[in-house]
């Protein structure tokens, strides 16, 4: 949830006053209620509160032997309800190329006394990565401080930004190969990305 400089909280004075004197972000984790159908498991997309870039999800779910089929749907839901027609006696669906974003799977399976509960299995896909972003390097890039302060913000529509990872090499001819990759670092340099914040 983003507040921005057009949000207002207005009294109910009769007159609407504006009563909005500061603002904050927030990050709401959505809680699907447990499973009342199959069970629902994925081996592309495994954990349903991690973002994935791999846009084609491999869905499959425990089989019930008094199953006589499934129905199920994908869609931008949270919670929603597979109509009464058989979709598969299988217990395995594929998709491919799904778009950037959040979807839902629902599933539930015919029995013998009809049609069982759903379950609803949570896919977050971000394929699109980070906006690029100027590194700002402070008093200067030429400059005889030894430690000076390296800036550096983006942003993220779909997924946001868990953290970021710096590499810190000393350049010269001797440290770097055509690809840019490090050789024969000198001691000091990073010869690994450590996780890092601004500045």
């Amino acid at each position: 949830i983003t507040f921005t400089d057009k949000s207002k909280v207005l009294l109910d004075d009769g007159r609407a006053t504006d009563n909005l004197t500061s603002v904050s972000g927030a990050n709401l984790n959505l809680v699907l209620p447990p499973p009342s159908g199959p069970a629902v498991t994925s081996i592309t997309h495994s954990d349903q509160n991690k973002w994935y870039s791999a846009k084609n999800i491999i869905l499959t779910w425990l089989s019930d032997g008094d199953a006589r089929g499934y129905s199920y749907i994908l869609n931008k839901e949270a919670i929603d309800v597979p109509d009464d027609i058989v979709d598969t006696t299988g217990n395995r669906v594929n998709y491919k190329d799904l778009g950037d974003g959040t979807s839902f799977f629902h599933i539930k399976a015919l029995g013998v006394g009809g049609w069982g509960g759903v379950t609803h299995y949570q896919i977050l896909i971000d394929s699109t990565p980070p906006a690029e972003f100027p590194i700002d390097i402070q008093p200067s890039t030429r400059s005889t401080i030894r430690r000076p302060s390296i800036f550096f913000n983006t942003t993220d529509l779909i997924s946001g930004i868990d953290h970021y990872e710096i590499k810190i090499i000393k350049v010269g001819d001797e440290n770097l190969i055509d690809d840019g990759s490090s050789v024969n670092l000198p001691s000091g340099s990073t010869p690994f990305f450590i996780e890092a914040s601004s500045p």
